[in-house]
């Protein structure tokens, strides 16, 4: 027994999501659209700098799908609460982006957007009365999540997919894990255990969230491995760049 106490997290006081005020909703969310002359805009962008990046990063993506390599997104959440998930799902629905992987902060929007269809709270105003990460179904669904993985076997990503499938959640449309989980592409969450909003309540298993999460590590791993020179893998919110790893093309943050 250690020395210290430590909080009782069954004394935690939580708030409703429905009624809790978001800055995300699925009504705003952008809108797939097929735009024709697409093409000639980008070929009319300046042959430099960010433009020529751009274009460079649009012709890898093609010439990986064209020989069948993976194009698999590795995102954080800001893509999701910006309500930027309708084109993503697009781009999964048409073969172009064959899998994503997401931090934990990922699969609470995602649970949020599927169940609530709003998501992103005031933190300022959160913090000022102590209502900040505290929606009661936010955290209960994610523990399920966790229970689903730990009794199903599965990854943390593919558990929430069919989660929210299963469960017929009524905005699950505008869901990435739950489309992955449809179309049978890989899904995977990648969490920091302590860190998240969800920690703070008594449905989450710190132990049983890890060991869903590390199933995750594992199965990106996996598919990792067949990963070419024509593969691409980029991370998103940040600037990319291109680096060489061994005989695989990664595109990943700036630094």
């Amino acid at each position: 027994m250690g020395r210290f106490k430590t909080v009782d997290l069954n004394k935690v006081k939580t708030v409703s999501l429905k009624k809790r005020a978001s800055k995300a909703e699925i009504g705003l969310f952008a809108k797939p659209r097929s735009i024709p002359g697409a093409g000639k805009f980008f070929a009319c962008l300046p042959q430099f700098l960010k433009a020529t990046d751009l274009n460079g990063f649009i012709a890898r993506v093609a010439r990986a799908r064209k020989h069948d390599y993976p194009f698999h997104l590795l995102m954080g959440a800001h893509n999701i609460k910006v309500g930027l998930s309708p084109l993503l799902i697009d781009l999964m629905e048409r073969n172009i982006v064959t899998g994503i992987s997401l931090n934990s902060a990922g699969l609470i929007h995602d649970l949020e957007i599927a169940f609530a269809g709003k998501t992103s709270e005031d933190v300022s105003a959160g913090l000022a009365n102590g209502s900040f990460g505290m929606a009661d179904e936010t955290g209960r669904m994610f523990g399920e999540v966790v229970e689903l993985s730990a009794r199903e076997d599965l990854g943390l990503g593919e558990a929430a997919g069919k989660f929210i499938n299963r469960h017929r959640a009524p905005f699950r449309r505008f869901s990435l894990l739950a489309a992955a989980d449809k179309l049978g592409l890989p899904a995977t969450v990648h969490l920091a255990v302590g860190t998240d909003i969800v920690c703070q309540q008594k449905y989450y298993k710190a132990g049983e969230a890890a060991e869903a999460s590390f199933r995750d590590f594992k199965i990106l791993a996996d598919i990792l491995i067949p990963a070419t020179a024509a593969a691409s893998w980029p991370t998103s919110a940040r600037p990319l760049s291109c680096r060489k790893y061994s005989s695989r093309l990664s595109l990943s943050p700036a630094t």
